[in-house]
């Protein structure tokens, strides 16, 4: 995706086009729901904001990417994890 992201962003940039990836890390779904307590709480300590996500964290990098604010911005990847890649 990533790789994706960066061609699409050289080959449509010149037509305005942008191209981005969000990188989410551990967000409070379904998807995660069947971590037990001992799980989130080794999750939550590799964090630097000592909390698992929202899916609000990533929809607000989504409006953002999806506003006029970000019209110069290209090929970027965007974690939204929490600091876990810090």
């Amino acid at each position: 995706m990533i790789g994706l992201a960066k061609t699409i962003s050289k080959e449509l940039g010149s037509r305005n086009i942008t191209s981005n990836v969000i990188a989410p890390g551990y967000i409070d779904t379904d998807m995660t729901s069947f971590l037990n307590d001992e799980q989130k709480e080794d999750i939550i300590g590799q964090l630097s904001i000592k909390r698992v996500g929202k899916p609000e964290d990533i929809s607000n990098i989504v409006s953002f990417l999806c506003s006029d604010e970000s019209e110069y911005i290209t090929g970027q990847v965007f974690p939204v994890d929490g600091g876990l890649t810090t």
